[in-house]
Parts: structure tokens; sequence; C-alpha cells
């Protein structure tokens, strides 16, 4: 039986199978990661050797080094094959997408987006979240890529910590629609430990609409007030659409009495991505759980939503140092 070797991202970066984890060292953890993120695709040379000595010139020889013992540390559990096939111009993982974590959780992520209205995004995108494991306590997943450090690493890690986020917040627009009160407003009170959540103002909301459908009017304007504070300590000022919210509450507007006229409140303001609140990556609007009957944004449309390269870049780029020309056949398969 041919072993299967894991891989986790989402968290201290590993290969693992079984009882055996792999002893990489900082670089070779971080070319792992890179290649994980480009799916087992071919990802150039030039474009690694950007992610390893993050834009400053690297060393001859470098990248086939950390190539070399990438290959030899995951050979110890597959020995008669290539698992980092590499030639003059890229390197590739030799992977299926269940082997990663990080890969598992995208496409039950993506899945949920595609799927069409009712429960069954929800419970995939629940699914998708447990693959961060006892991470479950924060909005933002926690610390994947934990330990490296460079641009490369930084903007993944907050792209993937982004994207957690969003599918939190989605799970809880969900149980939101269906009255489930006191458990979105238990979920929001503990996300909300974490400083900076009180400054995403779709928990806020949230917190505070399923808190006043509780029957807990004065603690509902109270997470309002908390959250003016938490918003001004980094210069920011709440959003048009999150005052009305308060001031809906504090008139104890009937528009928030069920789970469609909450449907019809939020279809009626502003999105999340007016709040002002400042997001890395490029704005996309992904349309989500459509089951709500308004008209307009429907409650819980996630914005700013980050995308990243993630290793899909052009294969034609200029190649410099190492990459002129050098092959990577059988000689270094065997490095």
């Amino acid at each position: 039986m041919v072993a299967v070797i894991g891989y986790t991202l989402l968290g201290p970066v590993s290969a693992h199978c079984d009882d055996w984890t792999a002893d990489l060292k900082p670089q070779a953890r971080l070319l792992l990661a890179a290649l994980i993120m480009a799916e087992g695709n071919p990802v150039p040379r030039w474009r690694l050797a950007q992610v390893l000595w993050d834009d400053q010139d690297d060393p001859p020889g470098g990248l086939k080094r950390v190539a070399a013992e990438l290959r030899g540390r995951l050979r110890e559990v597959l020995p008669e094959t290539d698992p980092v096939p590499g030639s003059a111009e890229a390197y590739r993982l030799d992977l299926r997408p269940d082997q990663a974590d990080v890969l598992r959780f995208r496409a039950q992520v993506k899945a949920a987006w595609g799927a069409g209205p009712g429960p069954g995004p929800a419970a995939l995108l629940r699914s998708a979240l447990r693959e961060w494991g006892d991470q479950a306590d924060s909005l933002f997943g926690g610390e994947p890529l934990a330990g490296l450090y460079g641009g490369w690493a930084e903007s993944i890690r907050a792209g993937l910590r982004a994207e957690y986020r969003d599918a939190r917040l989605a799970c809880l627009r969900q149980d939101l629609l269906d009255h489930h009160d006191e458990r979105v407003a238990g979920e929001c009170r503990r996300l909300a430990a974490e400083p900076a959540s009180r400054r995403e103002e779709l928990l806020i909301e949230y917190w505070m609409i399923a808190t006043y459908r509780a029957g807990r009017r004065v603690e509902a304007e109270g997470i309002y007030q908390s959250a003016l504070v938490s918003l001004r300590d980094v210069g920011l000022e709440p959003s048009s659409r999150l005052s009305r919210l308060a001031e809906v509450i504090r008139t104890e507007d009937p528009v928030l009495d069920g789970p469609g006229n909450v449907g019809q409140w939020t279809g009626t303001t502003a999105s999340p991505a007016s709040t002002g609140r400042p997001m890395n990556g490029k704005n996309v609007t992904v349309n989500f759980f459509n089951n709500a009957s308004v008209n307009g944004p429907q409650v819980g449309e996630v914005e700013n939503l980050i995308v990243h390269a993630s290793g899909e870049v052009a294969m034609d780029a200029p190649q410099t140092g190492e990459e002129k020309g050098e092959e990577d056949g059988e000689g270094e398969q065997t490095a």
C-alpha cells in the first residue's frame, strides 16, 4: 500500500503520515506552502525565489538546495517516487487536493458559494470551518502558516483569515434567518472576545439583532456603545448602517421582530463594504444564501473577499540567476 502524506497549512506548516512528521527547516516549509497553494500546478522558479527570499537576490543554487531538502524529507515515506518534480522552468508538488487541509477548506467554501437557496450552504461552510481544528472561537480562524515570515506568507495568511471570517459570518447570518437568536448572540459574544473582532461591523450587527430579538434591548444598545469605542480607538466612525440599526433597536422598531423582517432591514441598508474599514486585497462581491425574500442586497452579503494569486502566475516571465537555462532532471532528483 502506497503511503499518503497529509499536508497542514491552517496552523504550523507540516507534512505527516501516521507517526511520521517531516523535519523541515523554515525555507523548506515555505516552499512546501507555496507549492500546496498552487494545488499541484507548476510554479515558476522565479516566483518561488520571490517567495523564499522576499524579492531579494537569492543565493546561487539556493532554490535547488531548498527543493532538494524538501524532496529528500518527503522521500522518507515515498522512496520510489519524486514528490517534488522539477524542470528548468518550474517546480510542483505531487498531491491530490484532499491531501491538504487548506485545499479541502477552500473546496467546501467554493461549493457553498455556488449552492442554491436553503440550509445546505451553511452545512458545507461549517464542515469547511472544521478544517481549522480547535481554532473555532476566533472570527479569523487562528494562525495559518504559523511561524513563516515574509511578504508572501503574510499575504496568504491574511487572505486565509479573511476567507475564514467570511464563511463564519455567513453561518451566523443563516442562524439569524432561522431565528436561532440565543445561539447567534452567544457565538458573537465569544467571537468578540478577540479585540479585532469588535471592529467587524457585520459581526456587531448580527450580535445586536440577535440580542435584541432575545429580549435584551439594553444589552443590545450596550454592544453598540462598546463597538463605538473599538472603532474610534483606530480612528474610525461607525457606518450609517450600524448607526441606523442602533436607532431601530433604541425605538423598538418592529422591523426586527422576525426573520423575514430582519432580511428586509439588512436588504435596505448599505453593504459591509461601505463601512470605511480598511481591507486588504481585491474587492469582489460574493452573493451567498439567497433565500431571504427581499429586494436589493441580501443579508450577510459578503464583500472584500481577499483573492490570492496562490501560485497561478504566468510561465513566460523573465528568468534570472539559476533559472536561466538550468535543467533539473534526474541529477537533482537524486540530491
